[in-house]
């Protein structure tokens, strides 16, 4: 099972990485995003695979997918 975290980016966020939005506005952590950026469908920008060097746009739909920690 995996957790979904979906943003839309906002005005204030334009022209910022995916990197930098989602480490640098500490809502992920760099090891997690390690984890997740070459899975299929780890980063998904409208819809689409993405590096984390992406450039977001006000209205974008960025999601993440973060898979459970095995026990």
């Amino acid at each position: 099972m995996k957790r979904r975290f979906e943003f839309i980016i906002e005005q204030s966020d334009e022209q910022k990485t995916v990197k930098s939005f989602l480490v640098g506005g500490g809502r992920i952590s760099l090891t997690c995003l390690k984890k997740i950026k070459f899975a299929d469908d780890g980063i998904l920008l409208n819809g689409e695979r993405v590096f984390v060097t992406e450039k977001l746009k006000t209205g974008d739909l960025l999601q993440i997918n973060i898979p459970e920690p095995r026990p």
